[in-house]
């Protein structure tokens, strides 16, 4: 036997055991990318959302309302000047932001960027 029924599917003498701890434990190390890609697909879409109201300003009676999240771990880019020091605020408070202004001030190659 080659370890398939006869639709193709893995027999369960072929399967691995794949127990609830495993689960939690994949889980648990999924959430942070879960969490990255979630903010960043709302980044996206309020930046097309941004694009839209700039594009038809001139001619649409009214604007695409702007996404507000209710999870406060998460939060809309606007292009709207007001937003632009809690929105920098935010980035620097991150991982990555943290990385870019380390480069900034200590690139490597040991240049600044102007």
């Amino acid at each position: 036997m080659d370890g398939t029924d006869h639709s193709g599917r893995p027999t369960l003498l072929n399967a691995k055991a794949v127990t609830q701890g495993t689960v939690d434990q994949f889980n648990d190390a999924a959430l942070p990318l879960e969490t990255a890609i979630q903010q960043a697909g709302g980044w996206v879409f309020g930046l097309g959302v941004e694009a839209q109201n700039f594009s038809r300003a001139e001619y649409a009676d009214r604007t695409v309302p702007r996404r507000k999240p209710t999870n406060p771990k998460f939060f809309a880019v606007t292009v709207d000047i007001a937003d632009r020091q809690e929105l920098q605020a935010r980035f620097d408070s991150t991982e990555y932001g943290r990385w870019q202004v380390a480069a900034l001030v200590s690139p490597p190659g040991g240049y600044a960027r102007g």
